[in-house]
């Protein structure tokens, strides 16, 4: 027993000292995860994001440019904070339904007191083009933050720093400097979640190209993949706000980057609810950058003059021509590809004759014996009730 007892106590100490000398295999997990099982949504269960943290780290480091060009979008999450995401538990802001019905009342409001000579002149003096002007830090910043505390902007003043802001969350705080670092760069100084907004965003404005970067840029494209019905895409947005509301590429950009903070709860069904929504972006982001937006066309009517009126004798004569010139590519290619083009109206004109030879006889078979014979002259036999008696071995006998 004392032998027993002594190598139980040697085991017991090589395969602790074991597994503290061994490495965890956490990137090779990691990569297994990432890489071999595609890997789109980890979610940690404990008291702290460490491993998401890690996670995170890892992602940019060697995955970042791959889930680029694939269009990957990788999340991590804790239950410990992000149990809303988790569950989907996302409740509706009725703040932001409230302004965003009163917006169409306020400008529905002028219309019965119009006259008819200034409504026919309306379109007349439709605004152009707003200037296009490029994208301050100031705007990225307060955006991307109001994105990840998941507020209005109203609620992200100037006179704030981070610190305030995220209210003692040292985990939150600290992912808002990755994402201005991964945004703009490392130009913010120690200690900058400490400095009002307005001297983090003097300090960033230093290296802004005036243009969205890294970390909105993906926002950006997250929510228009997520969110947005198929064929809707970020081209369609763009080209959307340019005809309707005058913005160019800067500014379509910066109306975009406002839609962050009115991200819709879930995946627009339709063209016209995205093209509604994102009506409302423009609306909040002209009225936050104090901009007056275009107005390509209104509803001015049949008295704006654009209708387009053609001869019908001269529409016909065009629509013979086109057909005539399809029928001549089709004859062109059909003997090309040795076809007849009248095999199968040929085909069908003989079946349809046979068919009707066939009723013929079928009616004077009825007119001459009635239905009632035809009923009773169909055969009864089943070859289920057949039986086959096979006892030729016992003929013999």
């Amino acid at each position: 027993p004392a032998g027993q007892q002594q190598l139980g106590h040697t085991l017991l100490i090589e395969l602790l000292a074991h597994q503290f000398a061994s490495p965890v295999r956490w990137i090779e997990t990691q990569d297994q995860l990432f890489k071999n099982f595609h890997c789109e949504r980890l979610i940690e269960i404990g008291p702290g994001p460490i491993l998401c943290g890690m996670a995170q780290r890892t992602l940019k480091i060697k995955y970042e440019a791959y889930d680029d060009a694939l269009t990957h979008r990788r999340t991590q999450l804790c239950t410990s904070k992000d149990r809303k995401e988790i569950f989907y538990a996302i409740e509706d802001a009725p703040v932001e339904e409230a302004t965003v019905s009163a917006e169409p009342a306020a400008v529905a409001a002028p219309a019965p007191s119009a006259a008819p000579v200034a409504a026919a002149a309306a379109p007349a003096q439709a605004a152009g083009p707003v200037v296009d002007v490029p994208i301050s830090a100031q705007e990225i910043l307060l955006v991307l933050i109001a994105q990840k505390l998941k507020k209005p902007l109203s609620e992200i003043p100037l006179t704030k720093s981070i610190k305030d802001l995220v209210s003692g969350k040292s985990t939150l705080q600290n992912e808002i400097i990755g994402d201005l670092a991964a945004e703009f760069g490392n130009v913010l100084d120690d200690k900058a979640e400490e400095l009002p907004l307005s001297d983090v965003a003097a300090a960033l404005a230093g290296s802004h190209a005036g243009a969205l970067g890294k970390t909105s840029t993906t926002l950006v494209n997250k929510l228009v993949a997520s969110k947005m019905p198929g064929g809707f895409g970020l081209g369609a947005l763009k080209a959307h706000l340019a005809s309707t509301h005058g913005l160019g590429p800067n500014r379509a950009s910066g109306a975009l980057l406002h839609g962050l903070v009115s991200e819709p709860a879930a995946r627009l069904s339709s063209e016209t609810e995205a093209k509604t929504w994102i009506d409302t972006v423009a609306r909040s982001y002209a009225e936050k950058a104090g901009i007056s937006l275009g107005s390509v066309t209104s509803a001015a009517g049949p008295a704006s003059g654009s209708v387009i009126a053609i001869n019908s004798e001269d529409f016909d004569r065009f629509k013979l021509g086109t057909e005539l010139l399809i029928r001549q590519q089709l004859e062109l290619f059909a003997k090309y590809l040795d076809l007849d083009l009248l095999a199968g109206a040929q085909a069908a004109a003989s079946d349809k004759a046979n068919a009707e030879a066939l009723q013929g006889e079928l009616d004077t078979w009825t007119a001459e014996h009635g239905d009632v014979y035809a009923e009773g002259i169909k055969p009864l036999f089943s070859k289920l009730k057949a039986r086959n008696f096979d006892s030729h071995w016992n003929w013999a006998r």
